[in-house]
């Protein structure tokens, strides 16, 4: 397990339909703003139109109040026009959205994080069971560790 600050490289296949990724455990995923991270080193690999499950339980909520107060905001510019504590990492779950669908597995409430364009599942079996049942055989990857990790390509 690395040190706070410090991070893994790992060997990954771009281009993945369905990407489940974890933020890491309780040192990452205590609140949405600390694992939103995870999402900054995996959707680069995801597949356009993917679907990025991302495990976090963020028990101590969202974690910064940029994050519900700038929820609606999609542009860079604006984001930097009204900065504060959560804004870039607005600004991450805004660039993934672009492209990808994110599903947070999470006891956030839903009420919480749908603003940001986020959907919650309570159980990442009902998250992987309702994006196979749409997306059956397509190339999934798995990440643990994803706020300590980075995936490259070869």
């Amino acid at each position: 397990m690395p040190a706070l600050g410090d991070s893994y490289k790992v060997k990954a296949e771009p281009n993945a339909d369905i990407i489940v990724v974890s933020a890491g455990g309780s040192r990452f995923d205590f609140d949405l703003y600390n694992a939103v991270w995870a999402l900054s080193g995996v959707s680069p690999i995801a597949k356009k139109g993917a679907t990025i499950i991302l495990l976090a339980e963020c028990s101590e909520g969202l974690g910064a109040e940029g994050l519900d107060i700038l929820a609606q905001v999609d542009t860079l510019g604006e984001l930097r026009r009204r900065y504060m504590l959560g804004a870039r990492a607005v600004h991450v779950i805004k660039s993934t959205l672009r492209s990808n669908e994110v599903v947070l597995v999470s006891s956030l409430p839903g009420y919480l994080a749908e603003p940001l364009g986020l959907s919650v599942e309570r159980t990442a079996n009902d998250a992987v069971e309702k994006v196979f049942e749409r997306r059956r055989g397509r190339r999934t990857l798995i990440l643990t560790h994803g706020c300590s990790t980075v995936p490259v390509v070869d």
